[in-house]
This record gives structure tokens, sequence and C-alpha cells, in this order.
């Protein structure tokens, strides 16, 4: 319009000219040159704003070279364009959110992307989203089912595996007492019990008489100890009260099933982060005992994934500029699968010192048979990240040893890691030589 440019600084000097002489300006940009030297020799005040730039994971989503796919352009702009959007805070909320919008965010927008298109496939005409770890999965599956027109319907049902195990736990079949007593220990006794909702008092004679006095009921077993609790389950005493506990707990579990719907003659698929099947083989014994469910199996879809209230609305902020960007006819999910993999390995195994500070603080929590308070990149000295090394006993749930090389310079972990590193490529090699075979 002027035909002048700020690199020279005739823009700013044209602008000057036309503007009142007690005006003040403030002029915010992301080039060195043109946006802060140019104005500043003329007296207006600069601001060097370099948020703008895409950082790593934004440079890495768009790819290299002048020319890239316009899916990843949007990928890149939609990360960086959430990530601008937040209102500056405490710099680890901030981590956070910016994890959220470049990491978490496309890694989520894949895989519920992926529980959509699965489900259309299999024909289910209703997904049911697990409280709580599945709270993100719901709201961006109901934020994709509005934009892209997914023929599905989305509910939020409450459910956890202290609602659910219990109700499954009928005969103490091998595989149940696997979940009841983990063969390797770290659960007390009172922990035991309240995975089926009861407490040691109730058969306290035949504990004390099995060798386990009440003094015991509150520390972790051992291996021995765990192998030794399986056998006194199996008393017919302690079956019966278990059995009836079940049962009560699978009354009150049907009942909500019905409520929610679950009971109908229709194709339904559960969604959650998941670990193992536990739950999922739990609710769909729940359901077997409801009945009327026929021809119909309960489809299952999991990730395995922690989440973060603020990390949430980051990658929510995601989804909707990304979603906004793109069409879901023409939306290249491998690709973009693929990019969402290599982005959250870079976050993982090369954390900044920020990102390794803030998320390696958080306590992991996901069960009773953890410790409580424990984090995943402890402040350690350098002997008690030898012993780590060598007993993985010593190791917190869910480690980060890359957090915490992030943060301060450990030799045991860095020789363990290049040894973890080495380890892979050989097996890798060895995976492409049978193939070849």
């Amino acid at each position: 319009e002027f035909r002048a440019s700020k690199s020279s600084g005739e823009l700013f000097q044209m602008l000057l000219k036309k503007d009142r002489p007690e005006t003040k300006w403030v002029h915010m940009g992301d080039n060195s040159r043109a946006d802060v030297e140019s104005p500043s020799r003329l007296g207006i005040k600069a601001v060097y704003f370099s948020e703008a730039h895409l950082n790593r994971y934004e440079a890495m989503a768009r790819g290299e070279g002048a020319t890239v796919p316009l899916w990843r352009s949007h990928l890149a702009g939609a990360m960086r364009a959430a990530r601008l959007s937040k209102n500056k805070r405490e710099p680890h909320l901030d981590a956070i959110w910016d994890s959220a919008c470049d990491v978490v965010g496309p890694l989520l927008f894949g895989f519920v992307h992926w529980c959509l298109e699965q489900a259309v496939a299999k024909n289910i005409q209703r997904l049911y989203f697990v409280s709580r770890d599945g709270q993100i999965f719901f709201r961006i599956a109901q934020h994709l089912c509005h934009v892209w027109k997914y023929p599905l319907e989305c509910r939020y049902l409450y459910g956890s595996r202290r609602a659910w195990n219990p109700a499954a736990v009928k005969d103490l079949s091998d595989a149940q007492l696997d979940w009841l007593v983990p063969k390797n220990g770290q659960l007390s006794i009172r922990q035991i019990f309240a995975r089926v909702n009861l407490a040691p008092e109730a058969m306290s004679g035949i504990l004390i008489q099995s060798g386990f006095p009440t003094a015991d009921w509150n520390r972790e077993l051992s291996e021995m100890e765990s192998q030794k609790m399986r056998e006194v389950l199996l008393n017919p005493a302690i079956k019966s009260i278990v059995a009836e506990s079940a049962r009560q707990a699978g009354t009150v579990a049907a009942e909500y099933m019905r409520q929610e719907g679950l009971t109908e003659n229709i194709p339904i698929g559960v969604v959650d982060v998941g670990w193992n099947g536990n739950m999922q083989r739990s609710l769909g014994h729940v359901l077997d005992l409801v009945g009327g469910r026929t021809g119909h199996p309960l489809a299952g879809f999991y990730l395995g994934l922690l989440a973060h209230a603020r990390g949430q609305e980051g990658t929510l902020e995601f989804v909707r500029r990304f979603a906004g960007f793109c069409q879901r006819e023409t939306f290249p999910a491998k690709d973009f699968q693929i990019v969402a993999r290599r982005i959250y390995e870079r976050f993982y195994f090369h954390p900044t010192a920020v990102e390794a500070k803030t998320w390696g603080c958080f306590s992991h929590l996901d069960s009773d048979i953890e410790r409580p308070g424990s984090q995943p990149v402890p402040e350690w000295s350098t002997s008690q990240a030898l012993k780590a090394v060598w007993d993985f006993r010593q190791r917190p749930p869910g480690w980060w040893p890359e957090g915490m090389l992030a943060l301060r310079r450990y030799w045991p972990l860095s020789l363990y890691l290049a040894a973890k590193r080495m380890r892979w490529r050989v097996e890798d090699w060895s995976k492409r030589k049978e193939k070849q075979n």
C-alpha cells in the first residue's frame, strides 16, 4: 500500500509523519532487524516477539523443505496458534499448556480419530468414554463428531477398576487372583481386601491362624508372603465372603449399566486409557449378569496415557483449530499418526529442562499398588541413580530417566540409556535380517 518496507525504515518514517507528534509508538514483531533495529533507530519502542516462530515440535510437524504437503502446514499452524492463544501465567503452567498443544494434542487427536473411524467401520452406534482418563477423549470426540459429522453417539460413563473389577471376582480363578494379589508383592493385606470392598477385620481369625497378625496388615507383602496370601484366599470361608461382596458390587454396577443404556441390544464400544484389559473383562462380566445383549460383542479402544486439567484445555484448543483446517474426507490418518508419534518421541526421549521439571514433578498414582507421592523425575544423588539402574525395584513408578538427565548429568543414567539404545538398534537390525531371510 505504501510501497515501503520495515527493514529500510521507510515505512516507520512515513507513519511517523502521518501521525501526531504526541503519539507514543510501540512496535512488536519477530524479525530482529525489521521489527527491532529499524524502529529503534527512529526512537520507536520495539519489542522482539520470538514466540511466533515455530518451536522444535512445530518445525517437525511442518517438515523440511520449501514446499510441504498442505496438511502438514495446517498441523504446524494449528499447533502454533493453539500455543499462542494462552494467557501468560506461571512458567510451569505455560509448559503444560505448550506441551498439550504441541505434543499431547496431535497424539490424542490421532487416537480419537482412529477410534471414531474404527467405530464407523464396525457399525458401532454408540461409544462410551470411561471416566476419568477418558474425559479428554470424550471432549475431543464430541468436537470431531460435530465438525466432521460422524454418525456416532458419544456418552460419558462413570466407572473405575474399584467399581467394576470386584463385581467380576466370583470364583477366584487364577486370572482373578493375579489381579487381586500380584505375584511380585507390593500390596498390603488391607489393600488386597480393599480391592473387593472388604476389610481384613471381617476374616481376622483365619488371617491370624495363617500367620498374618494384625500388625502386618498395613505393610507391603513380600513375594513369598503374596503367594501364601493367594492360598489363604482360597479358604472356603473367605471365598464365600468375597463372593458375597462381588455379588453386591455386581448388583450396583448392573443397575448403573441399565440406566446408561449399555444393556440395549445395539453395537457399542468403550474408550479408555487402558492397561491390560481387566476393566473391559470386568465390564463384560457385569453386562453378562444383566443379560439382554446378544450378537453384539463389546468393542474396546484403548491408548495408555495420563492427562492434566490444563493440558486438557490446551489439547482441545489444538483440536478445535486443526479440525477446522482439515476435512475428514482428505485427512491423511496414517501419515499424521507417524508425525504425531515422532513428536511424542522427541518430547519423551529429548525433553527440555522446563518440560522435565514440569511434567516430572507430578506424582504418579496409577493404582493402589504404587507408593503414593512418587515422582517420575525424582531429585536423586548419583548413588541413588546407580541403585535404580542396578535394581528395578528401586525405580519409582513411571520412572523417566530421560527427564532426570535433562535436569542434571547422572553418569549411571547416561550409560544405562546408551545401553538401551544400543539394544534397540540390535533388535531392529535382527528384525530386518529376519524379514530379508
